[in-house]
């Protein structure tokens, strides 16, 4: 099974530099992201959330504070988890219309496919927190129990990890969570989240695609680079099917890449 990511065309150092960005949820597109529901949580009295809750979250509670509202300690942990978890978000479909818009800049970008049984993306590596997994969609937000009345799920960030509302169905997402400490390179970057980066080697890579709307430099540059590292990588390149609202693609050959390359 191979699964796709959509990538605008300022990104082409993932190819250019075998690594791509695990990002903390605090910085993703989705305001809910790892907001779990803290109902439970936030029924109980301060003093008892401090007591149960302070160490083991390590959450930074404010001793003059005397209420706790559901949205606060929803923010709350989520800052924990960008703190403590890193995301690789990816599609099963490399042909989503609408993917094509967001993620790769109205379809002037490219999509690379990797190999999901690639070692990459196991946890047996020792640098994911866990495997490829599929996203849930569900209406209600992951419920995190209090651990008073009832004991806190031992895999609770995974669950508020994986779980999202349907509106985002139609991306097929799936992911493979990681610990900043455990990313090839970390640039930080001033009044937001570091940029985590991790090599991926270029066998883990087994299709590259460009847009519909893509031209150079960006032809020259992922032809060239296929050539060079992916060679072993099947390369299309898109265009709009004449009959469907549907992207279409030709495969390209050697000689294709290196007429647009300026080779022999």
């Amino acid at each position: 099974m191979l699964v796709y990511k959509y990538l605008s065309p300022e990104r082409i150092d993932v190819l250019e530099n075998g690594c791509i960005r695990f990002t903390q949820p605090l910085e993703l597109n989705d305001p809910f992201e790892s907001l779990p529901n803290t109902l439970k949580v936030a029924e109980q009295e301060y003093e008892s959330f401090v007591s149960h809750h302070e160490q083991n979250f390590r959450l930074k509670v404010d001793p003059r504070s005397d209420d706790f509202f559901p949205e606060f300690l929803s923010e709350q942990f989520k800052i924990l988890l960008s703190q403590n978890f890193l995301i690789l978000s990816v599609s099963k479909n490399w042909n989503n219309l609408l993917m094509w818009s967001h993620y790769s800049d109205s379809h002037q970008g490219y999509v690379v496919g990797f190999d999901s049984e690639h070692e990459f993306f196991s946890p047996d590596t020792g640098k994911n927190a866990c495997g490829l997994r599929e996203i849930s969609y569900q209406d209600e937000r992951a419920i995190l129990n209090d651990g008073i009345t009832e004991p806190i799920k031992p895999n609770w960030a995974e669950e508020i990890l994986f779980t999202k509302s349907p509106d985002w169905r139609y991306e097929a997402e799936m992911r493979v969570i990681a610990k900043p400490k455990n990313a090839n390179k970390t640039i930080p970057v001033e009044d937001k989240s570091d940029i985590c980066l991790f090599d991926f080697p270029p066998e883990a890579v087994q299709e590259i695609y460009l847009g519909c709307r893509s031209v150079d430099p960006l032809y020259e540059q992922v032809m060239r680079l296929w050539l060079e590292k992916y060679s072993h990588a099947s390369c299309y390149t898109c265009m709009a099917d004449n009959e469907e609202f549907a992207v279409g693609r030709k495969q390209v050959t050697p000689k294709d890449a290196r007429a647009w390359t300026d080779g022999d």
